[in-house]
């Protein structure tokens, strides 16, 4: 009996190998998401138009921008699988091309995305952030939501979709800002004669 105690004791000390994994993707975590937070703030600050387009347009066309990147996603990954199925190493590489410009669509879009989910939770503080900090708490808040076991995945799906299609209309269907009109000289009164 004492024998049988013993060996399944030192089974059980066993576990540090799954903890070191654990420790492992915990540090992986933490880095991409370092990675996400300096490449939004990068992009943002490069290109500054393109990241305010992507607020207006979710802003103006939330629904509009989930389907439309949901039926791109649909038609790429359909299209990528078909050019892999064949055997033309040319054709791989245009389904390449064409799921790394999704991607790019789709960064384009979550950068926006970050802005306006900063600017949210600075209203909800009623606080006075600067821009850089809309970024940076936007990709917090996003980055924090999509690394919840299960639920954070499908949550980052559905950003995705929704990051192409703000990213596509953002391109191709917002207005660019306006330049600022002149301003108008004001003219002198005009004195009346009386006669």
């Amino acid at each position: 009996m004492n024998a049988i105690l013993q060996t399944s004791l030192f089974q059980a000390q066993d576990p540090p190998a799954d903890l070191a994994g654990l420790v492992a993707l915990l540090v992986l975590m933490v880095f991409l998401g370092v990675c996400v937070l300096a490449f939004f703030v990068s992009l943002a600050a490069l290109m500054p138009g393109v990241t305010r387009r992507s607020e207006l347009a979710l802003i103006r066309w939330p629904k509009r921008a989930f389907v439309i990147g949901l039926v791109n996603y649909f038609v790429v990954f359909v299209v990528v699988s078909i050019l892999g199925a064949i055997n033309a190493p040319v054709l791989g590489v245009i389904g390449l091309i064409l799921l790394l410009i999704l991607l790019a669509v789709t960064a384009m879009g979550l950068a926006g995305m970050a802005v306006v989910v900063g600017q949210r939770v600075d209203e909800m503080w009623r606080g006075s952030f600067s821009p850089l900090a809309h970024v940076l708490v936007g990709t917090l808040t996003l980055t924090l939501a999509s690394a919840i076991p299960g639920i954070g995945q499908v949550f980052l799906l559905l950003l995705c979709f929704e990051g192409a299609g703000v990213g596509i209309l953002s391109s191709f269907s917002v207005a660019r800002p306006a330049a600022p009109a002149p301003v108008a000289e004001e003219a002198a009164p005009i004195e009346e004669e009386v006669v």
